[in-house]
């Protein structure tokens, strides 16, 4: 008998601890969505209007103004963009200018197009005389080159985070177990969407990280996911040279570009919301280093330029190609972005083409 109390005075308190530890948790989930959620999104949406600061009444107060602000120019692609853009110098040219750069590391096309529907859906007008300006990688290739269908949810695997704030709850799900996601990366969105603690501790012990032990380097700039410490730098340069050599081999083994692949690319479907709303869209070439230059210079790539730039003209695309800027494989600190030293003037350059190609255009 003795026995049968103390079991069940030990259920009895496993209870309770199990109901505190869960109401313990609760609390912490609402105030983590209520706190830490804010400046989560505001950080991870690379479509934040003002990356200056973090602004407490746009944060905490739903200061939608942003979403209804017209932007003059919106710069998307990969990290080479914010590593060579400034926009903060376009801006310096007027007070009325707006110009927003969401290029990031690992952005895929898809977070891309998400991300545009989104902001469309709060403002039919988001993309009204915008000026969309992306890259051109090399002289012979370009971003977001898969097929729309088959990448429309397309995430990279160690970032799946970047799409969280530009799909709805239904938009995710309704499309998740349609992707070839593995079922662990499907699993961690599941959370990442979900649950608030799961998603910002990671986010807030990077951040206290790099309060602690920040190394910033002048040479990179931050912006884009760039990392600037000394040892970061180092291994880019090992990882850009190792997946140069590697597409350069993979090329002998890859079909050569048709331009019906073009036409069905999430690259396709990008300029197709640009210009159905009221946009236009205009490609970079951007610097490179060697390293990295090497990959559109083979065979395989001579031939697929010769059937994008068909496909360009034949859709009124046009490239911006800064020719009086010089550079050399020193400008790229990491070898993969040109380094800050080299970046007002490639913005101003770049914005003087753009003005011109605009004033063609109208």
């Amino acid at each position: 008998m003795l026995a049968g109390l103390m079991d069940d005075n030990t259920l009895l308190i496993m209870r309770r601890l199990i109901l505190r530890s869960l109401l313990i948790l609760l609390i912490l989930e609402l105030a983590f969505r209520i706190i830490i959620d804010p400046l989560y999104f505001y950080q991870i949406d690379t479509y934040t209007l003002d990356k200056s600061g973090y602004n407490f009444k746009n944060l905490y107060l739903k200061n939608n103004s942003h979403d209804n602000k017209e932007i003059d120019y919106l710069f998307i692609g990969s990290s080479r963009i914010p590593a060579a853009i400034d926009v903060s110098v376009i801006m310096n040219y007027s007070d009325s200018i707006v110009a927003v750069n969401a290029g990031r590391g690992y952005l895929t096309g898809s977070i891309n197009y998400w991300a545009l529907k989104n902001k469309l859906d709060k403002n039919p007008d988001y993309l009204k005389g915008t000026t969309v300006i992306t890259e051109l990688q090399g002289a012979s290739s370009f971003i977001y080159s898969q097929n729309f269908d088959k990448t429309k949810f397309s995430i990279h695997p160690q970032f799946p985070h970047l799409i969280l704030p530009h799909v709805t709850n239904k938009i995710l799900f309704n499309n998740l177990f349609k992707t070839d996601y593995d079922f662990g990366l499907k699993v961690r969105l599941f959370f990442l969407h979900n649950l608030s603690l799961y998603r910002t501790i990671p986010f807030l012990k990077s951040k206290l990280q790099e309060l602690v032990f920040s190394n910033n380097n002048s040479a990179l700039t931050n912006e884009g996911g760039i990392k600037t410490d000394e040892t970061s730098i180092q291994n880019a340069r090992t990882l850009v040279t190792q997946i140069a050599k590697q597409r350069i081999r993979n090329h002998k083994e890859l079909f050569p570009l048709k331009e019906s692949d073009l036409e069905n690319s999430m690259f396709a479907e990008l300029h197709k919301i640009i210009i159905e709303n009221g946009g236009n869209l205009i490609l970079i070439d951007m610097p490179l280093h060697s390293v990295q230059q090497a990959v559109f210079e083979t065979e395989y790539n001579r031939k697929n330029s010769k059937v994008f730039h068909k496909w360009l003209q034949k859709n009124n695309i046009p490239i911006i190609r800064v020719k009086d800027f010089s550079y050399n494989d020193e400008d790229f600190p990491d070898y993969g972005h040109l380094g800050t030293h080299k970046r007002e003037e490639f913005t101003r350059k770049v914005y003087n083409q753009v003005l011109k190609v605009n004033n063609e255009m109208d």
